[in-house]
């Protein structure tokens, strides 16, 4: 038995069996299992339709994806403000005593906070202020940013950048 494979002729050298169902070789078993198989061999011996078919579905999920109304990707906006604060060549006890500590006094009262926390480094030191949830973070930014601007005179004069 001779079969195409690649343009090559393999001749097999195993005699052809009697059932029909029983592949005699490899590429017999091969080409068995395709036969089998409708969409398998429709998807083969059809590629420019499945290449369109295949087109189709991508287009219709990405039309899908931008008609996608906003509540199903609602806005969300983060109730955090942070304070960043450079003091260069100091250790992390006194950034926190002469940084963070009179920052949390002047912060620490305002309305709507959530929780205020704090992280001294070498070098610098960073506050976290959270607010409850569906506080007005234009307004909360401002109040913080005032607070700090009122505790800037009590700071170091090495300090950089707040």
């Amino acid at each position: 038995m001779v079969s195409p494979l690649n343009g090559a002729f393999l001749s097999d050298p195993t005699p052809p069996s009697d059932s029909p169902s029983a592949p005699s070789s490899a590429v017999d078993s091969v080409q068995h299992s395709v036969t089998e198989n409708g969409l398998v061999r429709f998807a083969i011996q059809r590629r420019i339709t499945m290449l369109m078919v295949m087109l189709g579905v991508f287009v219709m999920g990405w039309l899908s994806l931008t008609r996608l109304p906003l509540e199903f990707l609602p806005a969300i906006s983060s109730s955090n403000v942070s304070v960043s604060v450079s003091f260069p060549s100091s250790s992390p006890e006194e950034v926190a005593q002469r940084i963070i500590r009179p920052m949390e006094d002047s912060l620490g009262t305002l309305q709507h906070l959530d929780r205020l926390s704090a992280v001294a480094s070498s070098d610098s030191g960073r506050l976290d202020v959270s607010f409850v949830d569906g506080t007005d973070m234009d307004w909360a930014a401002v109040e913080v940013r005032d607070r700090v601007d009122r505790v800037r005179h009590l700071l170091p004069s090495d300090v950089r950048q707040i």
